[in-house]
């Protein structure tokens, strides 16, 4: 039986045991900033429910998967493999994007100057299906830093076996190590395949977002 996920992003500290790192901290009442995003609801990966079956659900996804894959930061190498992807996840949410955008959004992923970083899904063949951008940002309710998950996309042969939960489970773990108060993303209303997995993590926030039409 596997027993460890393997993590090699530089912003974690060397692999550690399963039970250790993807332990569930419930925190509620973080009011929800505003960020871009798609329309749809605001949920907070910290404000988890703890109830036995659904960690026992998390647990038994990742032992089952985290022998055929691994969560990485992006790399440059990654490109064809990224773009790719991009494609189809920009196509599922029916928008059309200049190449310049496409380009823009691959340059910042690797500038450290910009808040903007990417993880990746590789198989044991070191092949990219899956990819997570998120956005680090200041807020006004606390002095640490929030992350804002702002895209999730996990190739759809790939579907239903943990990906999108082990991209989430690594960002949270990321944003414990580094004291992150809030992990947080947006959700389409109609995507039910994506929301059952959203509502097994975290919780639905009360708060709608507002679009101000320039």
């Amino acid at each position: 039986m596997v027993r460890e996920w393997h993590l090699d992003s530089p912003r974690t500290v060397g692999d550690r045991p399963f039970q250790q790192m993807y332990r569930l901290v419930p925190r509620r009442g973080w009011m929800a900033s505003d960020s871009t995003g798609r329309q749809g609801w605001l949920l907070d990966v910290f404000a988890i429910s703890a109830r036995k079956s659904v960690w026992n659900h998390t647990k038994k996804a990742f032992v089952e998967n985290a022998g055929h894959m691994k969560i990485r930061a992006i790399a440059e190498n990654d490109y064809d493999a990224w773009t790719l992807l991009w494609n189809v996840y920009i196509a599922y949410h029916d928008v059309i994007l200049p190449d310049a955008v496409t380009t823009s959004v691959w340059t910042r992923l690797h500038d450290p100057d910009i808040q903007l970083f990417g993880l990746v899904a590789v198989d044991s063949r070191g092949e990219v299906f899956g990819f997570a951008h998120y956005v680090i940002h200041q807020n006004t309710w606390n002095e640490s830093c929030i992350c804002y998950l702002e895209d999730l996309c996990v190739a759809e042969d790939r579907r239903g076996k943990g990906t999108g939960l082990a991209l989430i489970e690594h960002l949270a773990d990321l944003s414990r190590a580094n004291g992150w108060r809030r992990l947080y993303w947006h959700a389409m209303r109609d995507n039910s395949s994506a929301r059952g997995l959203y509502d097994r993590v975290a919780n639905l926030s009360n708060y709608v977002r507002y679009d101000y039409k320039f």
